[in-house]
């Protein structure tokens, strides 16, 4: 039987998190952990479109983001990760990455590691809002095991947004 397969982009800044060199490396890492875990991993292969390695990234704006555009494109999911320390501005790169993602209906997770939310940021997802990291992959894996248009995993969704905390 073949192998059921799922594209993630990866959209956010270039960070360290958790002794990781990047966050990238976290949520693929654990990720593929986890998948192992779920009765239809075996099933499933998780293939992750890492800017840092997928996309030339030097130059201007301009010149890598022909490229990421293209791997939002050849996506199923864009996992859009909100890790902006305090005082700096929101990466561009990312938001335009969840904004291609949105228009060309892909599922966007929204995934932050603050701990409310602001009613912006619902804009940038089709619903799947993450607080940690865990809790991203955990949609990631929702998705992977009951398939991008399931019932099951919008209901989810929905029932999770309600328990957030918006910034008033």
């Amino acid at each position: 039987m073949a192998k059921k397969t799922i594209k993630i982009y990866l959209a956010g800044r270039f960070m360290k998190y958790c002794g990781y060199p990047d966050w990238r490396d976290y949520l693929i890492k654990k990720t593929r952990e986890q998948l192992e875990d779920i009765p239809l991993g075996q099933e499933i292969e998780i293939k992750f479109y890492d800017p840092r390695t997928d996309t030339k990234q030097c130059g201007g704006f301009a010149s890598f983001n022909y490229p990421d555009r293209e791997g939002v494109l050849a996506s199923d999911i864009v996992f859009f990760f909100d890790i902006t320390p305090d005082n700096v501005q929101e990466d561009p790169g990312a938001v335009n990455e969840a904004t291609i993602g949105i228009e060309n209906g892909k599922v966007v997770i929204f995934c932050t590691e603050m701990s409310v939310i602001h009613p912006m940021f619902g804009n940038y997802c089709s619903g799947a809002i993450a607080i940690g990291m865990d809790s991203g992959i955990e949609w990631i894996l929702s998705f992977a095991e009951h398939g991008l248009e399931s019932l099951e995993v919008y209901h989810k969704m929905i029932e999770t947004r309600k328990r957030l905390r918006f910034a008033k």
